[in-house]
């Protein structure tokens, strides 16, 4: 109720105290006070004066099933035409606002004696009416959630009062202006012309503050007018005499922004993946390319060299082998690049380059050597480039980012799922919530899409694209968990409402593969990383990738 007595006048009914009427009087604070009997506020009022003259007792607004509404008696004198909280805010927004207020009440009243009646009553659902030149909104009861401040099932709004942040205490106090959206305190607030106010859920759809801030250009400039994708001449443009990148940090915002055409990619992604360094002339990457083509091709030499009777006394080499030979064959056959020829027995080269680097990786780094998966990342990356070594060494660098997803102790993996799930506790605490009540805080479900970097979520070049924004590590390295978030709120009613168990939530999620809108997904994960702001970072694995 305090924070709703900021923004609107709010009378009890004599004749129902679970009712409260929306109203604007020319001493609106003061019929407040009294009809309400706020002893708290009584001294903040006293520099208004003595309050005016109470008219006759409200009698509540009452709907007739057909017909024009009814008007009290004395309607014309407290209702008039023009309010200035009907000018910001539609009748549901403030029907749940009173709700949330209500339901603090009831909170306190169960701490204080809950009773078998009491939890009966916070079952029933709220009423609500409204006069066409005023409202009137009837409380019967608060949900069972709502009352209890959680985010319980049965309750109308699934959330508890918190505690107003300071950027809403300044936009309360005119430090900022209307229209401003924040995050703060795990909970999305918004201000308008007549104050600040926590945004709820509606009655479905997707999360609706996130698809209004992100059309907002002064949040995301970036989105605005996204470019076409960097092109080699664009690139070129990026280069002084000698070579050198001469902007590091406009390149990754160029990535990220507009993706990179496919012919810029040879050039781009060795960059991207620390192949070549950013400082480098012309010059000084094509002498690395020749010494690392010979060291390439030299360490192949060493697994090559193994002949069948040493295989036979090397058990983990033949089972590397034999993993990498089954998976391979397996790997984007309905793609043209690695696909064989109808009707015939010959083998894809493209697909035996596959094999020779990943049996290279392995000898390499024996220590990881190699595990399901790789031959997905490594795939799109032969078809980018062409060329074997330059693959290797690029693959090396992903690896390099990515190598903890593929540790036997899945210490990598966990560290991300755990920040994923702290950072839809601050930007979701509903759906949050939800999940926790389904035992699903442990985020397997989206262990695809981190494993892979959503290889198998998107149609192939829209992967090459997502790439392109994930690699640039704009606007930071571990921009691939708020496209998580992004992708779960825009599907957050349909978890809400329809999934109940582990399995099912699991089965939608596969489910949405080829489904997912990508340029959403990073525009709605940039606006999240913005509302998350420091706090959100300090969520943040503080390895790789």
């Amino acid at each position: 109720l305090g924070v709703l007595r900021l923004h609107t006048c709010l009378v009890k009914s004599p004749q129902d105290p679970g009712t409260y009427l929306l109203n604007d009087t020319q001493d609106p604070l003061a019929r407040s006070i009294n009809i309400l009997n706020l002893q708290e506020v009584g001294e903040r009022a006293a520099w208004i004066g003595p309050p005016t003259p109470l008219p006759a007792p409200l009698s509540p607004l009452s709907y007739p099933h057909h017909g024009t509404p009814s008007r009290p008696p004395h309607s014309s004198a407290y209702l008039p035409s023009t309010s200035p909280a009907s000018l910001s805010f539609s009748t549901s927004v403030l029907s749940r606002i009173t709700t949330l207020a209500c339901s603090t009440i009831m909170s306190a009243s169960a701490m204080q004696a809950p009773t078998a009646d009491a939890h009966h009553r916070a079952r029933k659902s709220s009423e609500m009416t409204e006069e066409e030149d005023g409202e009137e909104i009837s409380i019967e009861e608060c949900g069972e959630g709502a009352a209890a401040g959680g985010t319980g099932a049965e309750g109308p709004l699934g959330m508890g009062v918190k505690r107003m942040s300071e950027p809403c205490l300044r936009i309360l106090n005119g430090e900022e202006g209307p229209g401003t959206v924040c995050v703060r305190e795990s909970a999305l607030h918004a201000s308008t012309s007549v104050g600040c106010f926590e945004l709820l859920d509606g009655d479905g759809g997707d999360c609706r503050p996130l698809d209004q801030a992100a059309q907002d250009p002064a949040l995301l400039p970036g989105w605005r007018s996204p470019p076409p994708p960097l092109s080699s001449e664009e690139w070129a443009a990026f280069l002084d005499a000698e070579g050198r990148v001469v902007d590091q940090q406009a390149v990754r915002a160029r990535a990220f922004y507009g993706g990179v055409s496919p012919s810029a990619r040879r050039e781009l992604w060795p960059f991207l993946l620390g192949y070549m360094p950013w400082g480098s002339t012309a010059q000084d990457r094509r002498e690395l390319r020749q010494t690392k083509r010979e060291e390439y091709f030299t360490i192949k030499q060493q697994w090559q060299s193994i002949s069948e009777e040493q295989a036979s006394r090397c058990t983990k080499f033949r089972q590397r082998r034999s993993r990498i030979k089954k998976d391979v064959v397996r790997t984007d056959r309905l793609l043209p690049f690695y696909a064989s020829e109808p009707g015939t027995s010959e083998r894809n080269p493209n697909v035996d380059l596959l094999r020779e680097i990943l049996l290279t990786y392995a000898t390499w780094n024996f220590d990881l050597a190699y595990c399901q998966g790789m031959n997905d990342l490594l795939s799109p990356l032969l078809f980018t480039l062409r060329d074997e070594a330059e693959t290797f060494w690029c693959f090396v660098g992903l690896m390099n980012m990515m190598e903890s997803n593929f540790h036997r102790d899945q210490n990598g993996m966990h560290a991300q799922l755990l920040s994923l799930s702290n950072l839809v506790q601050m930007l979701d605490p509903q759906l949050h919530h939800h999940l926790d009540s389904l035992d699903c805080l442990n985020f397997f479900f989206c262990y695809r899409w981190m494993l892979l970097s959503f290889k198998r979520e998107f149609e192939y070049s829209r992967v090459l694209r997502l790439w392109d924004a994930l690699w640039s590590r704009y606007p930071c390295p571990h921009f691939h968990l708020f496209v998580c978030v992004a992708i779960l709120q825009r599907h957050r009613s349909v978890i809400l409402q329809d999934i109940q168990d582990f399995d099912s939530l699991l089965m939608y999620i596969s489910q949405l593969a080829g489904k997912i809108d990508l340029e959403a997904a990073l525009r709605d994960g940039e606006l999240l990383f913005q509302f998350a702001g420091e706090k959100g970072q300090l969520l943040l694995p503080t390895n790789g990738p």
